[in-house]
């Protein structure tokens, strides 16, 4: 305590001694990490003392939190010959108050400042990156009323490395201003630090490293970036080794898309597959991020074209969709600058900061929320009558308006048809989780129908949201389903529209776990044959449907030519099944005789009596649960025999997402491997329970190999 009293009183100016360098040392306005458990930062001071000059016997730090004594850690010198190194940890409570970190050499007892680095600060880090509408700099209205001495940036994202790499110093974050502005955090950058802050009572560091007008391309990782600062990339990745925060990223926040949508547009799997690469990259880089999160593309023309727009926010919505590590926002919803490309601060980039600060709350800090703080996704696209449009999302949906004349003149502008003929949408209203549709009229058979949400007019008041007033995630070319009887053709024939091709047998594959979940009274299509479930249905356990031209048996046991297999018995199914056929695939059996067959997981053919007089389908509703292996139609008096199916290797890996144990379901001896998705081994194992419950949130590869055949299946697990 003498020697903090002391310290107080004197001038603390920095000295400067010519004897002591340092390898590790804190500077002013430095956020360190924060340990999650603890809630300390451990600030490090280390180096070396030559002893040509002063011999000091010890190196001292002494901290001062808000200018009062806090803590004085000292660790005695060791020379060998004239050198002495040493290595002093020292902890700081994450919390909002300034610390100031002195470093003394000790001579009989007496302190001589030696450094000296003020309002030291312990928090949380969070990347911003992407394009202009990331970079989010001041276009009308300022946000800097969200500034304050506790959210910090370490540089800039200037473009210029030389520049970075002679600029050491924390700021603290600015909203308004250009990237190569010392401290740019960007405005929604700094208003959701500013949140976190407010809320969590700790500093926040924003690395913002956008830049405008940027396509996927140019953020990817080159070869150099560890030793470069001349990429986009290496930068970033610069900034945060050099602070020592790279391995302390919670979460990294994406905003991006406009430059791939230019002309005809950067096609939607390509895309995906980059921006998986640069998850890839990030995850290897900062092995501790816990969540992406996603802006979704505007549909603003800012010399895009519509067609690049919507091949953009597709691959965006698929990566959220297949990605549970991956949150989307769309920003329909938010006023656009007149540019028609940016944002002004109030209910634009103040907006993508309100929006998304419940999902980092939740999904960083696990914080519970009563309200649907995602935005609605598409399920399904059914045509459910010959005008009759039922789009179907994941949560409750509203319409926020009563001039139902301006809400439809928007409707038809944001949902556009495509494939239905001269079919238009006349009337929409919507009834819980689902938006139902009137089209002028019946958009044809066979045509590949789709709808698109464009996204195209802002503001909650005159779009479909959910109860948070949160719009739909954008979707382009969603398939639509024709359930009306109009689906059927004029003539009863077979609605796959595909003849007696057989080019493709195999018609259903379910990979990696995948299972495809039908709700009472809606219908699964494959290719002629329709099942409409009475109560939920699921056909899963990685199952393959194919479909066969070739009749089983021979007259008169024989069955129609058109036989539909699965890999493994379907689940109990109860509704009804109805099969539909071509004039060529009768052979010779008549209509009135047919009777629809079924093979159950015992591999015993039964049939059934048709149920209606059409021709060209057979029809069975099912009151008791049956299983599915195969069905087809033959004439009553018909004795089918068992044809044996060959099977591929299925595993069932459940459950998937999972949270601590991840079970496999096989019959035979298996080897697994588990990866990382950057390809890191993690564990090999002959067991089929795996404990994931210590393992951090996120997307593993499972490998399993079959010890007798030596056959090998991957599999996607996500990790919640």
């Amino acid at each position: 305590m003498k020697h903090l009293l002391s310290i107080l009183l004197l001038n603390l100016c920095l000295f400067s001694f010519g004897q002591v360098t340092f390898n590790t040392v804190p500077i002013n306005k430095q956020l360190v990490a924060r340990d999650l458990t603890t809630n300390l930062g451990t600030v490090t001071v280390a180096g070396n003392v030559n002893s040509s000059g002063i011999n000091y016997d010890a190196i001292q730090v002494v901290i001062l939190r808000n200018n009062v004594a806090y803590s004085s850690v000292t660790e005695p010198l060791n020379y060998s010959g004239n050198t002495a190194a040493f290595n002093i940890d020292a902890t700081i409570a994450s919390e909002l108050a300034n610390y100031t970190i002195t470093i003394n050499g000790i001579t009989a007892g007496n302190p001589t400042p030696i450094r000296q680095a003020s309002e030291v600060v312990a928090g949380d880090v969070f990347i911003v990156q992407g394009q202009s509408n990331a970079e989010a700099n001041s276009r009308n209205g300022s946000a800097n009323a969200n500034q304050s001495p506790f959210l910090r940036v370490y540089a800039s994202g200037t473009e210029n490395g030389g520049n970075l790499q002679n600029n050491d110093n924390w700021f603290y974050a600015e909203g308004d201003r250009h990237k190569d502005i010392d401290g740019n955090a960007g405005q929604w950058g700094l208003k959701l630090a500013r949140m976190l802050m407010d809320d969590l009572q700790i500093p926040i560091a924003i690395f913002n490293g956008a830049h405008g007008g940027q396509p996927i391309e140019f953020f990817q990782a080159p070869n150099d970036y560890s030793t470069s600062t001349a990429s986009n990339y290496g930068r970033m990745y610069y900034r945060l080794n050099k602070t020592g925060l790279k391995n302390n990223v919670r979460a990294i926040l994406w905003s991006q898309g406009e430059a791939n949508s230019f002309g005809t547009g950067l096609a939607t799997q390509s895309y995906v597959n980059l921006f998986n690469d640069l998850k890839a990259d990030w995850l290897n880089d900062y092995p501790n991020i816990e969540h992406f999160y996603m802006f979704q593309t505007r549909d603003c023309d800012c010399g895009t074209t519509s067609g690049g727009r919507l091949k953009i926010k597709e691959a965006q919505r698929l990566l959220a969709l297949n990605d549970a590590t991956i949150s989307i926002m769309p920003t329909t919803g938010m006023t656009l600058h007149n540019d028609n490309c940016h944002y002004p601060y109030i209910n634009g980039y103040e907006k993508f900061a309100n929006r998304i600060y419940p999902l980092v709350k939740r999904d960083i800090y696990g914080e519970s929320f009563p309200s649907n703080i995602d935005a609605p996704m598409v399920i399904s696209a059914k045509l459910m009558s010959p005008t009759s449009l039922e789009i179907e999302t994941d949560m409750p949906l509203q319409l926020n308006t009563t001039d139902n004349v301006t809400l439809l003149n928007r409707i038809q502008q944001d949902y556009t048809l495509r494939n239905v003929g001269s079919a238009t949408i006349t009337a929409a209203q919507v009834s819980g989780n689902k938006i139902i549709f009137t089209l002028s009229t019946y958009p044809g058979y066979g045509r590949s129908s789709t709808i698109s949400f464009i996204g195209k007019n802002s503001g909650s008041t005159f779009n479909i949201t959910n109860t948070n007033e949160l719009e739909l995630v954008n979707f382009s070319f969603f398939p639509i389903e024709d359930l009306s009887d109009n689906g059927n053709p004029p003539d009863g024939g077979n609605p796959s529209g595909n003849g007696s091709d057989n080019t493709n047998p195999k018609i259903l594959q379910l990979e990696n776990g995948g299972q495809i979940f039908v709700k009472a009274n809606a219908s699964l299509n494959l290719k002629g044959l329709r099942l409409t479930p009475s109560v939920d249905f699921t056909l899963d356990n990685n199952n393959i449907a194919t479909r066969s031209l070739t009749a089983i048996g021979t007259a008169p046991n024989e069955s129609m030519a058109r036989v539909f297999n699965f890999a493994s018995a379907t689940s109990g199914f109860t509704g009804t099944i109805r099969y539909y056929y071509d004039d060529v695939d009768l052979g010779n059996i008549t209509h009135e005789d047919a009777v629809l067959q079924i093979k159950d997981d015992t591999d015993t053919w039964s049939s059934y009596t048709d149920e209606d007089s059409n021709n060209n389908k057979v029809t069975y509703t099912f009151s008791n649960p049956i299983q599915l292996k195969s069905v087809t139609a033959s004439a009553s008096a018909t004795t089918l025999s068992v044809d044996t199916l060959t099977e591929e290797m299925n595993i069932n890996i459940y459950p998937n997402p999972v949270k601590s144990i991840i079970n496999l379901d096989y019959n035979g001896d298996l080897k697994t491997k588990m990866f990382d998705f950057s390809g890191r081994l993690l564990l090999e194992t002959e067991s089929k329970t795996i404990d994931m419950s210590t393992m951090p949130t996120g997307v593993y590869v499972l490998q399993t190999t079959e010890t007798t055949t030596n056959k090998q299946n991957s599999y996607k697990v996500i990790k919640k």
